[in-house]
């Protein structure tokens, strides 16, 4: 044989096997409907609203598995407080815990409040503004005290909010102080025809409340995830731009 023949030719060393892919972060989400500008259930069944397509924002950039279900209220809370969910969301202002083993996401928003009066009427929402005027407003809402504590206003304080929106439609009053959330559903509907928003809004903190957040379960770990991939989303414009398209009032 010749030397040619004699010489195997070295052989490729096989492949390593495929690393395996991480495994992705599976998160179990519950959403309460109460806020339909933020979460509802469309004609078609689905859920939609803007805390719903965040939500499929925040999950895309987390590379989380998210099962998103609407519960009611209660049992919300108790499911983030027994760790059966790890986020919650819904237009849920932050405010008192329901338990110590839960915890509020940094605030993605600021709901602002605005004075409605009827058609024509000149005021504007502020101290000199609301100066001798009566405004009528919720009683024991974080904004009725805020409008107390401005001594501005003659308040006048109702106990439900459709109380206060008939004073003013019926001119009991000169305004009526109230959430946007409520306002923008009442003056696009046939019994808010009479009326319009003032401006400004009104923006004071101690008046809107800290803002509106996700609750979570009680971990150090995903709180630093969610919040560092809500601070992107809020970067990169994502935030404002649901916001546009979900909400009729700005997103402060």
């Amino acid at each position: 044989a010749t030397l040619a023949q004699q010489v195997k030719p070295p052989q490729t060393p096989p492949a390593p096997p495929p690393a395996p892919s991480p495994q992705s972060m599976k998160l179990r989400v519950i959403v309460d409907l109460s806020e339909p500008y933020f979460a509802a259930r469309a004609s078609n069944g689905r859920l939609a609203g803007f805390d719903i397509d965040l939500l499929q924002a925040l999950c895309a950039r987390l590379r989380a598995d998210c099962i998103v279900e609407a519960i009611d209220w209660d049992e919300l809370r108790a499911d983030i407080a027994a760790g059966k969910a790890d986020l919650a969301a819904g237009g849920i202002e932050i405010g008192g815990l329901p338990s110590e083993r839960s915890v509020f996401a940094a605030a993605y928003g600021r709901v602002p409040l605005a004075i409605a009066v009827r058609k024509g009427t000149k005021l504007e929402g502020s101290a000199t503004g609301l100066k001798d005027k009566r405004i009528a407003v919720q009683r024991s809402t974080r904004w009725a005290r805020w409008l107390k504590d401005a001594g501005a206003a003659t308040v006048v304080e109702l106990e439900t909010p459709d109380e206060v929106r008939t004073a003013l439609s019926t001119g009991k009053v000169d305004g009526a102080l109230l959430d946007r959330r409520r306002v923008a559903a009442w003056l696009s509907s046939p019994a808010g025809a009479c009326c319009e928003l003032a401006k400004p809004d009104i923006r004071d903190v101690n008046a809107t409340g800290p803002g509106v957040a996700f609750l979570l379960r009680s971990d150090i770990k995903l709180k630093e995830l969610v919040e560092k991939a809500m601070a992107g989303l809020r970067d990169d414009g994502t935030i404002q731009r649901l916001a546009a398209k979900h909400l009729p009032f700005p997103l402060m």
